[in-house]
Formats: C-alpha cells, sequence, structure tokens
C-alpha cells in the first residue's frame, strides 16, 4: 500500500527533471515497448493486453487489477470530477475579471 500511497503524491519537477525523465526513462521503455511489439509476428490484436503484459513480464510489475470498479475508486473519481468543474469555474470567473 505504500507505493499506491506514494504514487498519489504530487510532485512538481523542474523542466531538467522532466526532460531527464523523458531522455533516460520513458523513451528507452517506449522504444524496447516499440521494438518487443514490431519483433512479434504476427502483430497481437489487442496492443493494450501485449503492451500490459509485456511490461508484467520484462519490467517485473504488478498485474494490474480486474473487475469491476470499487466503490471507493467510483467514489474518488466522483471528487475529483467535482473539483474539475469547480476549477474550471474558477478559472473563467479569474479570465472574465482580468479582462
Amino acid at each position: 500500500m505504500a507505493n499506491a500511497e506514494e504514487s498519489n503524491k504530487v510532485r512538481v519537477t523542474t523542466d531538467k527533471e522532466r526532460t531527464e525523465f523523458l531522455r533516460h526513462d520513458l523513451r528507452p521503455l517506449m522504444e524496447d515497448l516499440a521494438t518487443v511489439y514490431w519483433a512479434t509476428s504476427p502483430p497481437p490484436e489487442d496492443i493494450v493486453a501485449f503492451l500490459i503484459e509485456t511490461l508484467i513480464h520484462d519490467k517485473g510489475l504488478p498485474e494490474p487489477e480486474t473487475g469491476a470498479l470499487s466503490e471507493n475508486f467510483k467514489l474518488e473519481t466522483s471528487d475529483v470530477l467535482k473539483r474539475i468543474q469547480i476549477l474550471q469555474k474558477e478559472a473563467m470567473l479569474a479570465r472574465d475579471r482580468s479582462l
């Protein structure tokens, strides 16, 4: 559960950190996934499932949860959507005031 809590933390990054992450972490991962995908013959029909299985097998990541969404997740999603609407309204009001 510690990993889930850590992944929920907001992290502010600098442009340099972002560039380093993209260059040294994300791009090599995406290149590896593309190589594995295009090397598979015939190409997999379900691309998403193939990529998930590849990440689980090659990178040792845990399997994602399956089945219906939990009630807690539904509530969190609803809360996030409400907050988005509130922020959008606040942004519109701020923009209108600045005009």
